[in-house]
C-alpha cells in the first residue's frame, strides 16, 4: 500500500500520481450518489482539490488536525495543514438526498464554500469524490463574490498509519490517525519522525523520533496514554529497532512514569509500531 507523503502540498501537484488502482469498493448508499471511480481517488491519507484552474494536495502527514471517515450515509473530513489551507466536508444522508456543506480555504483570505446537494457526490470505501459549484468569496473584498466549479477527491485511508499501536508491560494502546490534533508520519531507513496527538480526545500520544547518525542511532519513542507516560530510549546501535520500507517497530524498554504519582519510576518492557 502507498505511504502519505510529509509536509504541505500547495499548488504544485506535478510530484502525485492520481490514476493507480486503489482497489476501492463502491458503497451501497442510502443517499443519491453517484459511482465512484477508484482511479479519481488520490494517494493514500491526501485530499485533492480543483479549483480555478488550480490543484491544491493537502496530506494527513503534517497536518494541524485531520479527520477523515467516510460511510455510506454519513461523512467527515477536515485537512487543516498550515501552509496548504483546510478543507472540510460534513454530510450525512436526509430523507434519501445527502445534505450537508463543503468548505475550501487554501489561503486565509480565500475561501470557497456550499452545500453538498449542489454537487455530484461519490462514496466508496474510505474515499469519496465530489464535483460541483462553490461559492468563492474573498475575505479581503467581501464585493469579490462568484460561483467556481471544484473537483475533490479524498482518500481517507492513511496507508496503515491508522494502526499506529503499542504494547506496553501488558497493556496494548492504540492511536489512530484520523481525529488527531496533530499527525505527522515519515520513515525512512536512516530516520523517523512520527506523532499521532490525541491529547485532547482522550489523553493519549504517540511520538517517534530517531536518526542514524555516524552509524550511531539517536532519538526514542515516548507514549501517553492517561495519567501514565512511556519513555523508550534508542540504543546507539539500533538493537530493537527494525525497519521494513514505511514500517518502523521497536522492541526494548521503557521507562514508565506518572502524572498523579512523581514518585512512581520504573522499568517495563514494550513493543510500539507504526506503518506510514
Amino acid at each position: 500500500m502507498a505511504s502519505t507523503g510529509c509536509g504541505g502540498g500547495g499548488d504544485d501537484a506535478s510530484d502525485e500520481t492520481f490514476t493507480f488502482d486503489t482497489g476501492i469498493e463502491t458503497l451501497e448508499t442510502t443517499g443519491e450518489s453517484a459511482v465512484l471511480d477508484p482511479a479519481s481517488v488520490p494517494a493514500p491519507g491526501q485530499a485533492r482539490v480543483e479549483v480555478d484552474g488550480k490543484v491544491h494536495v493537502l496530506r494527513a502527514s503534517g497536518s494541524v488536525y485531520f479527520t477523515c471517515e467516510v460511510g455510506a450515509e454519513r461523512i467527515t473530513v477536515n485537512f487543516q495543514e498550515t501552509d496548504s489551507g483546510s478543507l472540510s466536508i460534513q454530510g450525512g444522508v436526509l430523507d434519501g438526498e445527502w445534505s450537508g456543506n463543503v468548505t475550501f480555504a487554501p489561503t486565509g483570505l480565500d475561501n470557497y464554500g456550499g452545500g453538498i446537494n449542489g454537487g455530484e457526490v461519490a462514496v466508496g470505501e474510505d474515499a469519496l469524490t465530489f464535483t460541483g459549484t462553490l461559492a468563492y468569496r474573498s475575505l479581503s473584498d467581501p464585493t469579490n463574490t462568484r460561483d467556481a466549479e471544484a473537483s475533490i477527491a479524498v482518500n481517507c485511508d492513511t496507508g496503515g498509519a491508522g494502526e499506529a499501536m503499542a504494547e506496553i508491560d501488558g497493556e496494548t494502546f492504540t492511536f489512530p490517525a484520523s481525529g488527531a490534533q496533530s499527525y505527522d508520519c515519515e520513515v525512512t531507513a536512516s530516520s523517523a519522525r512520527v506523532l499521532v496527538n490525541r491529547l485532547a480526545l482522550e489523553d493519549s500520544q504517540i511520538q517517534i523520533d530517531a536518526s542514524q547518525q555516524d552509524g550511531r542511532w539517536l532519538g526514542g519513542v515516548y507514549v501517553v496514554s492517561g495519567e501514565d507516560r512511556y519513555n523508550g530510549i534508542l540504543p546507539a546501535d539500533g538493537s530493537g529497532l527494525e525497519i521494513s520500507g514505511s514500517t518502523l517497530t521497536f522492541t526494548g524498554t521503557f521507562t514508565r512514569k506518572s502524572e498523579t504519582d512523581p514518585a512512581l519510576e520504573q522499568e517495563v518492557v514494550g513493543t510500539a509500531s507504526v506503518t506510514c
